[in-house]
């Protein structure tokens, strides 16, 4: 069995060296924030948070579970690469029309 990369952790949860912040959509400006927390020598808790949603409450609700969807990709896809040294093609599987050559 492989053995997990070892992956520096970020001290200080809640700071501005576990945090990052950024602009996500021009078209839809909301702000992520990414949240770091070590939460032993091997394992880091992340917390994503988008905030700046607007439009009305379908145009809302559509959004929030697209972007909900898009993270769901992206921490999955970050696990089973840190964890396992997978490649996953969850987002070009869930959207073959959008595929990037």
């Amino acid at each position: 069995m492989r053995t997990a990369p070892k992956i520096p952790q970020l001290r200080g949860a809640r700071t501005s060296e576990a945090r990052a912040r950024r602009p996500h959509d021009p078209q839809v400006p909301t702000v992520v924030e990414f949240g770091f927390e070590a939460l032993s020598t091997d394992s880091t808790y992340v917390e994503i948070i988008e905030t700046g949603f607007s439009g009305d409450g379908d145009t809302l609700v559509d959004r929030v579970i697209s972007s909900t969807q898009g993270f769901t990709f992206l921490l999955s896809s970050m696990k089973a690469y840190l964890e396992h040294d997978l490649i996953l093609h969850i987002t070009e599987d869930a959207h073959p029309d959008r595929r990037v050559a």
